[in-house]
């Protein structure tokens, strides 16, 4: 039971059902684990050490009684902290003014319990889900080194399930927030197409741009929390009809033939070194497993900050009930954002809806060619922790960290990053693939097969 935090959710599951230990157990460890690792990496902003025992005692009997919930039954999974769970506060990073959706389950949060997941806590996040946290929050510490970065803004969601502190998390994307930690953290996180997943009961940063996705060690539990949270949900329009597959069962199979899309020059150029020399190794893998390294041009995205400015009304709505009413509850960088959205124009929206459908038909056509697309997850080895913080309070930063990630929120296409390599200095780099609307199937696929025969996810952070 030692290493019992660091089992895959099959692991555990398996574990569980041939009665080599019992989700009491196993939750009471890994409770001891938080109790201690957490003092100083502070992944969680609020911890239920009664109601996760409550949950797998509850889980423990159904089990028992030969009543199986499934992959996730018994499992502990962490919550970021702007969804909305009936028994916790929820904050959004903003501890001046929530809690926030008091009373309610989010969607997600609710497929978690039917799926009989034990949920520990919530997941510490920056302010909002902007750039940096709240003066009042102690920011969590990486894994990998007290002095990295974790990446924003679901940056518990990185630096708990790195940590050994739950075998899963959510996170939220809006403008590259799963996969700036799952980089920066070594994790596996996938942005889902937008509406694959229900959205009710999430804090919103942009509605039109919010994604909720899984962040893991491996493709294979991204896979199983996926299929627990996607589909239809009558109580959010956005999401899409269509039923969802059964992403684990889809992860097996070949990758021979199919096209991945490379714009070396895109991948290089103003990218460090490392991570452009990490992620091209990466396409000689995907070629090893029968993928056809293609090259494309990818589409210029010289107007990607105009059109992404242009959705700064949507965060002035998400906070109309507060801002400017309460703006000295707000830390400074949200607050300064807030200011500048407040004088978007109706025209600077309908120009940004414009941008951002040709923006799409673009990425559609080059993945009409080749449905994967590879990509760095972020141009930049993991910063120091003091140099992320700076970046992401300045436009131009958050501009340049953004780079390879906000278009896809733009879009809505799907991606998923994974660490294809380590900087000198042993810090996580991380690839992305993008695929085509609802293939996240191909992009699991891919994942785990470069998993398969790769060992950068199986390494652990020197706790």
């Amino acid at each position: 039971m030692s290493e019992s935090h660091y089992w895959s959710i099959r692991r555990l599951g398996e574990a569980y059902r041939s009665g080599e230990t019992t989700p009491t157990a196993a939750i009471g460890a890994l409770l001891q684990r938080i109790e201690t690792e957490d003092r100083r990496l502070h992944a969680y902003a609020h911890l239920a050490p009664a109601l996760a025992l409550a949950q797998a005692e509850q889980a423990e009997r159904e089990l028992a009684a030969g009543f199986d919930r499934g992959p996730l039954h018994g499992i502990p999974i962490g919550v970021k902290d702007l969804c909305a769970t009936r028994d916790m506060p929820t904050y959004a990073g903003m501890p001046r003014l929530g809690p926030f959706m008091r009373g309610e389950d989010a969607t997600v949060v609710a497929r978690l319990r039917q799926a009989g997941a034990v949920i520990p806590g919530k997941l510490q996040m920056t302010e909002g889900a902007v750039g940096l946290h709240h003066p009042d929050v102690i920011p969590p510490v990486n894994p990998w080194g007290a002095e990295l970065w974790t990446g924003v803004s679901s940056s518990g969601s990185g630096a708990a399930p790195a940590a050994g502190l739950c075998q899963a998390s959510l996170g939220s994307d809006t403008g590259g927030s799963i996969r700036f930690p799952s980089s920066c953290c070594g994790l596996t996180g996938l942005k889902p197409t937008y509406g694959r997943v229900s959205l009710k009961g999430v804090f919103p940063l942009g509605a039109s741009l919010d994604h909720i996705g899984p962040m893991a060690r491996s493709a294979e539990d991204v896979a199983l929390v996926l299929s627990a949270i996607a589909g239809p949900d009558p109580a959010d329009p956005s999401t899409v009809f269509a039923p969802p597959p059964d992403y684990a069962a889809l992860l097996s199979g070949s990758l021979a033939g199919i096209p991945l899309g490379i714009d070396r020059d895109l991948v290089t150029k103003d990218v460090d070194a490392e991570v452009a020399t990490a992620v091209l190794a990466g396409a000689q893998v995907f070629g090893e497993l029968g993928a056809l390294p293609t090259p494309i041009v990818f589409p210029n995205l010289s107007d990607l900050a105009q059109v992404g400015a242009g959705m700064a009304a949507e965060m002035a709505l998400a906070h109309a009930d507060m801002f400017p009413s309460h703006a000295e509850a707000y830390g400074p960088v949200l607050r300064t954002m807030l200011e500048r959205s407040q004088g978007v124009s109706g025209k600077d929206v309908v120009l940004a809806q414009r941008g951002r459908q040709a923006l799409r038909r673009k990425i559609e056509a080059t993945l009409a060619v080749t449905p994967l697309v590879l990509l760095p997850a972020i141009p930049f080895v993991t910063p120091s922790a003091a140099a992320g913080w700076a970046m992401m309070s300045e436009h131009e930063g958050q501009i340049r960290a953004t780079r390879f990630t906000m278009l896809f929120d733009l879009t809505g296409h799907p991606t998923i990053t994974l660490p294809c390599g380590f900087d000198r200095r042993g810090a996580p780099i991380g690839l992305q693939l993008i695929g085509r609307a609802l293939d996240e199937p191909l992009l699991l696929r891919a994942a785990h097969a470069f998993q398969q025969i790769t060992d950068f996810h199986t390494r652990r952070p020197p706790l």
